[in-house]
C-alpha cells in the first residue's frame, strides 16, 4: 500500500493508503465513545466510520463531546 499524508487537527498524519477512519480513532484515541469527527467539514456518524477509507490531503477535524447545557 502507498504512503498518503492528511490533516488530522491540521497535525499532518501519514498513513497507508485504504486506511478507515475507524482504524484511524482506535490507533490514535483508543476505544472511546465521546469522540466527534469530522471529514473535509461534514461530520461522519459513527456507524459509518469503518466503511470510511481516508484519502490523501483530506482534512479531519476530531473533537472531543462533552454533555452539559
Amino acid at each position: 500500500m502507498k504512503p498518503i499524508a492528511l490533516f488530522v487537527n491540521g497535525e499532518v498524519v501519514q498513513l497507508d493508503s485504504g486506511t478507515t477512519l475507524a482504524a484511524l480513532m482506535n490507533e490514535r484515541y483508543g476505544e472511546r465513545d465521546n469522540m466527534a469527527v469530522a471529514l473535509n467539514r461534514m461530520v461522519v456518524p459513527r456507524a459509518d466510520w469503518a466503511r470510511t477509507e481516508l484519502n490523501q490531503a483530506d482534512r479531519l477535524d476530531v473533537f472531543h463531546a462533552v454533555a452539559g447545557g
